[in-house]
């Protein structure tokens, strides 16, 4: 009983401290889009499906590496994308074909994850 109370008293006074929850960082899951037809412009809400573990808002803080295409960063969290087609395609190829590939950054306000788009023809 005397350790109980020894432990509350350390606790009182800021002797014995309580550690604060750890923060997890937030959950960017990757985005991939299918185009049937041919489009010179999209956009992918890639924010739409990410999460943060405790509940904190999150937001898309930057656009990373554009590896296949051209990006940019829009309002809401989504992303512009100009793909680029093949010009070597087989027609009778049915394979889809990367046409954009690239990342985005979420954040929670501390911590930060890496997510991908893909947009396939």
């Amino acid at each position: 009983m005397s350790t109980i109370i020894l432990a509350i008293a350390m606790t009182w006074f800021g002797i014995l401290s309580i550690p604060a929850p750890r923060n997890l960082p937030p959950v960017a899951v990757n985005d991939e889009v299918f185009v049937g037809g041919y489009t010179n412009y999209l956009e992918i809400p890639v924010f739409a499906n990410d999460y943060d573990p405790e509940g904190q808002p999150i937001e898309v803080i930057a656009l990373g590496t554009v590896y296949l295409g051209k990006a940019e960063l829009l309002e809401g969290g989504a992303v512009g994308v100009s793909p680029v087609y093949p010009t070597d395609r087989d027609p009778d190829h049915y394979k889809p074909v990367l046409i954009a590939h690239g990342t985005y950054i979420i954040s929670d306000g501390l911590l930060t994850s890496t997510g991908h788009w893909y947009v396939w023809h």
